[in-house]
């Protein structure tokens, strides 16, 4: 058999509650010994209690794993010695000398059997009718209780590995803020020179990282017309380039700009263009300058963008939610267990919208990470 239930946050913590529901059974049927029972596998651990100083038995010696076959019912033992089940254990033989024992069964949703709300006494009795619906209602607020935790232990994990997976999408978006500082391809260098009123460049030098960016380019030519320049960059960008160009003559400074161009099999592609004019005559300039593809680049700023925007936006509502009704469970502390119960619930609708938003960011994000290591 494996545990039912996750006990985990349960056993770190004190139980008042519980404490208090065993105390009112030793006082009400007058037994020196009361306890709440959780069955593991091979053991039995004594939740709460009162009159023992054991904090658990081994299963076989234990009362309380006759319940698992029947769920339903009370398991009531008017005297220990005289019943073949019970008559050997050490329980019974010894400490603490079990002769009458009655136990409800504790439940889980699935009506699985997780322990059991009981009282023991060493001699023997017999209980009433009344007194058994008495212990039932015990029992009933004692498996609330422990099925709430459950609940609770099973939503901080939730947010816990959320907390992971937001954390390892901050460390995606380092990583892209990296790869932008990266050269993907090598930089292309030139220098030109340029007429007044002329409509073509006259090339002085190209380097090799030109073909690798231009692999249209014809590096034979002598001179490329600016018409042909223009032809290769998308019309919104045509006019920014023009002016730059016009900028840097009348100014003999640095110009800078980010232009797109489309290429012969219809891939869209981004370049930098950095480069500065140096006046030579009343009407001959030189220009050089550097040439880089920032296609991936402007991909990570993109993905950049993404995150940040998922962080900052998708991600913010479920957080809020949660934190706001974690800060009311904190604060309100004259709420009852069923009203925590409820609030826990909501923490659980949101745990669940934020569990979904990161599987699947992380996801998509780790595919884009896969995909530029591969391509670096």
């Amino acid at each position: 058999m494996k545990n039912r239930i996750n006990y985990e946050a349960i056993d770190s913590q004190p139980q008042k509650e519980l404490d208090d529901l065993v105390f009112l059974a030793s006082y009400l049927f007058k037994t020196p010994i009361s306890l709440i029972s959780i069955l593991e596998k091979d053991r039995q651990i004594f939740q709460s209690k009162i009159g023992l100083d054991l904090d658990g038995s081994l299963k076989q010696d234990s009362f309380c794993h006759h319940t698992l076959n029947n769920p339903n019912e009370p398991l009531v033992v008017t005297n220990a010695l005289n019943d073949s089940r019970f008559k050997a254990s050490k329980l019974v033989v010894g400490y603490p000398n079990i002769r009458f024992y009655a136990g409800i069964p504790l439940k889980n949703s699935k009506n699985e059997v997780f322990g059991t709300f009981c009282i023991i006494d060493n001699k023997p009795r017999a209980l009433s009718k009344d007194e058994l619906r008495c212990m039932e209602i015990l029992s009933r607020k004692a498996m609330f209780h422990l099925n709430s935790r459950a609940i609770i232990s099973t939503q901080k994990k939730v947010l816990q590995e959320s907390s992971n997976r937001i954390f390892n999408l901050e460390k995606m978006e380092s990583f892209l803020k990296q790869m932008t500082n990266k050269s993907f391809y090598e930089n292309a260098l030139f220098e030109l020179s340029f007429m007044q009123n002329s409509n073509s460049f006259k090339i002085n030098f190209i380097s090799e990282g030109m073909t690798k960016l231009y692999p249209h380019l014809d590096t034979s030519l002598d001179e490329i017309s600016i018409p042909v320049i223009l032809s290769k960059v998308s019309s919104n960008n045509r006019f920014l380039m023009m002016r730059s160009f016009l900028k840097s003559l009348n100014s003999e400074r640095e110009e800078k700009l980010e232009y797109l161009q489309k290429l012969e099999n219809g891939k869209d592609v981004w370049y930098r263009l950095i480069f500065s004019s140096e006046r030579k005559t009343s009407d001959l300039w030189m220009i050089h300058g550097i040439v880089k593809n920032i296609t991936h680049e402007k991909e990570h700023q993109e993905a950049l963008r993404r995150i940040l925007f998922d962080i900052s936006h998708v991600m913010r509502r479920p957080l809020t939610t949660i934190i706001g009704l974690s800060e009311l469970l904190k604060s309100e502390k004259e709420l009852s267990l069923e009203e925590k119960l409820e609030l826990v619930k909501l923490v659980g609708f949101a745990a669940n919208e934020l569990e979904e938003y990161t599987v699947g960011m992380n996801s998509e994000y780790q595919d884009k990470i896969d995909s530029l290591n591969s391509t670096n």
